[in-house]
């Protein structure tokens, strides 16, 4: 595990959530 600098924080990420706007972004259909 990586160790923060004096500027930095260390989270640690319990969950995650993706929505189908996400999948077509990560698929590249998505004009933004």
């Amino acid at each position: 595990m990586p160790i923060p600098g004096d500027d930095e924080v260390l989270i640690k990420i319990k969950a995650v959530g993706i929505c189908g706007t996400d999948i077509h972004a990560w698929g590249g259909n998505q004009p933004f």
